[in-house]
């Protein structure tokens, strides 16, 4: 009993198994080789701590399991814990290695039959990982970690998912569980339904009793309708240039305003200014939401996208807009990347 004669040198049953397919409703995503499950519940949190944040960036670990199937291993996202609001700046969050452990704790009593799968971090509209954002990732050194990046401003799409230190972009899949549905199509050896297709042909032949609707009264349902649609453009077109009117500043008593929007060092992000000789207040509006305010911070957009930013004055209680402009993202076959950032503004 003292000798058995060999000897236990490792023991690895690989992550667990679970199949994918009982994550319905998860939304999924892949790199090709490594997908990543990420629960309703994870989602409608990223958005809304993004949105509760604005203009301010957040971001937080996520809590999960690495798991396999018969298709291979993936990344199940079912929690996640944020960072307090003083974490987050104007266009960066500074998840510090003290921080992320907090954070990580808090994560275990909330989930307590869950791992830290990876980390999240918010943008105020649609962009891409920066430089500063991949190298916060590569600190996440097994290749199955997850950074989600998640858009205050979401439209079509709420954020993006990568995968690894490396930050491999993963791609869509669309919701785990549901298969695309597929329509029956009736089958010729069945006879009721082909009685069905039967009954259904000899009706197309019968012939077409004429409406006893007066041909008249469907002129005028048509003249009526075309004649609303006339009242409701002209009306509408009233309203916009009203609207224009009131916004427009008369020029004798336009004030004198000096603004402008440099890069920053890194790049990702124009940090706008505006000052007035006047005792009028500012107000940015970047791509339709206000920022009160002298200074505004703007994330670059990704290649061939652009911003709308707009300069209101108040003065008197009269809101006035003095300035419209866009702010494009980088080209990437006509920018020199060891270029110096340039400086746009105005007066």
């Amino acid at each position: 009993m003292s000798d058995l004669g060999f000897e236990i040198l490792s023991h690895d049953q690989g992550p667990p198994f679970r199949t994918r397919s009982v994550f319905a409703g998860y939304e999924a995503y892949s790199t090709g080789t490594h997908s990543v499950l990420i629960s309703p519940d994870v989602r409608a949190g990223l958005t809304t701590s993004a949105e509760q944040a604005l203009p301010r960036e957040t971001g937080g670990v996520l809590f999960g399991r690495i798991l396999q199937d018969n298709l291979g291993t993936y990344t199940l996202v079912v929690g996640m814990v944020g960072a307090p609001r003083e974490a987050g700046g104007y266009g960066e969050v500074q998840l510090s290695a003290e921080l992320t452990s907090r954070l990580k704790d808090e994560g275990a009593r909330q989930h307590p039959t869950c791992d830290p799968v990876g980390w999240w971090h918010s943008h105020p509209s649609p962009s891409q990982y920066s430089g500063t954002d991949r190298r916060n990732q590569s600190l996440w050194t097994d290749p199955r970690h997850v950074g989600l990046l998640a858009f205050a401003r979401a439209r079509d799409e709420w954020g993006l998912v990568y995968v690894g230190p490396d930050s491999q972009l993963a791609h869509p899949l669309g919701t785990a569980g549901q298969p695309p549905q597929r329509q029956v199509q009736p089958d010729p050896k069945i006879p009721w339904q082909k009685g069905i297709r039967k009954r259904s042909a000899e009706v197309s032949r019968w012939p077409r009793r004429h409406s006893d609707r007066p041909v008249l009264s469907r002129i005028v349902a048509v003249l009526v309708l075309v004649l609303t649609a006339i009242i409701i453009s002209v009306l509408c077109g009233y309203l916009n240039l009203v609207r224009l009117i009131d916004h427009r500043m008369p020029a004798d008593s336009r004030p004198r305003l000096t603004w402008s929007c440099p890069l920053s060092r890194d790049l990702t992000e124009y940090r706008c200014s505006a000052t007035t000789d006047s005792s009028a207040s500012i107000e940015w509006r970047v791509d339709g939401l206000s920022f009160p305010g002298t200074s505004v911070a703007v994330p670059r957009p990704v290649p061939g996208m652009a911003t709308s930013v707009e300069i209101w004055l108040t003065d008197g209680g009269n809101r006035y807009k003095v300035e419209s402009f866009s702010l494009a993202g980088p080209d990437l076959e006509s920018v020199d990347p060891n270029a110096p950032p340039s400086d746009r503004g105005g007066r």
